[in-house]
C-alpha cells in the first residue's frame, strides 16, 4: 500500500508538470505553455472563439501565399505541393532578429473532420524534402502544429491550437521561451481579424460541412 501511494504521488506530480501554464489572456485569446520531456523549448497553445464559419477558417488556413499578412514574423510563403484540396505541402520563412539567422520551415497540411460532432482537425508535420536548404537560413528540422475547430452553435467556432518546434541554430531554449507568447496571440489575433472580410466570409469548400 505504501508502496502505491509513492507511486500515485509521483504520477500526479508527473502530470502536474506537463499541464498548461496561462501565460497571456487578453482580446479573447488565452495563450498556454508547457514542458515536455524531450526538448528544452516548450510547447505552446493558444485558445479563442470567433464568429465565423468553418470553411472561413479553412480558407485562412489553406491560403499560403496570404500568411504574411496574419502568421507572425512570416515575411515569404509559398505552396510548393498540392496533394488534395485537403492536403498541401506550404514554405514558410520567418525575420529572426540580429543576429541570429532568419528561419525556414517546409510543412504538410493536411484536414480532416468529423462528420457527426463537424469537429475539424488540422495538422501539420515537416515535409522537408521539398525544398532545398538556403545558404544563410537556418532550416527548422522539429516543428508540428495542430488546429482544432469546434463549432458551438449560433455560428461561433473555438479555435485550439497547439505548437511544437525547435528553431536550431544558436538561439537559446531560455530566450526562445520568454518570447515564445507573442507568436500566437499575435497570430491569432490578426486571424480573427482577416476573418471578418468579405472574401474570408464567403468561402466555401466542398469537404467541410458547416454544422
Amino acid at each position: 500500500m505504501f508502496r502505491f501511494k509513492i507511486l500515485l504521488i509521483l504520477l500526479l506530480v508527473s502530470a502536474s508538470d506537463n499541464s498548461w501554464d496561462l501565460k497571456k489572456n487578453k482580446d479573447n485569446i488565452l495563450v498556454y505553455s508547457r514542458k515536455i520531456e524531450t526538448s528544452d523549448f516548450k510547447e505552446i497553445k493558444s485558445t479563442t472563439t470567433v464568429k465565423s464559419s468553418l470553411s472561413s477558417i479553412i480558407k485562412v488556413l489553406t491560403d499560403v501565399d496570404n500568411y504574411t499578412s496574419w502568421v507572425y514574423k512570416c515575411i515569404a510563403a509559398k505552396k510548393v505541393k498540392h496533394i488534395s484540396d485537403s492536403e498541401i505541402c506550404a514554405y514558410q520563412l520567418f525575420d529572426v532578429p540580429w543576429p541570429c539567422d532568419d528561419r525556414d520551415v517546409v510543412s504538410k497540411l493536411k484536414i480532416v473532420q468529423d462528420k457527426k460532432t463537424k469537429v475539424v482537425t488540422t495538422t501539420s508535420v515537416l515535409a522537408d524534402h521539398l525544398v532545398p536548404e538556403k545558404p544563410g537560413i537556418v532550416r527548422v528540422k522539429n516543428f508540428h502544429t495542430r488546429y482544432v475547430l469546434t463549432p458551438k452553435g449560433n455560428g461561433i467556432v473555438e479555435i485550439d491550437y497547439e505548437l511544437g518546434t525547435e528553431p536550431g541554430g544558436d538561439v537559446p531554449a531560455w530566450l526562445v521561451n520568454l518570447v515564445a507568447v507573442n507568436a500566437p496571440f499575435n497570430t491569432q489575433q490578426m486571424m480573427n481579424a482577416l476573418l471578418q472580410t468579405p472574401s474570408v466570409k464567403s468561402a466555401k469548400f466542398s469537404f467541410i460541412d458547416e454544422p
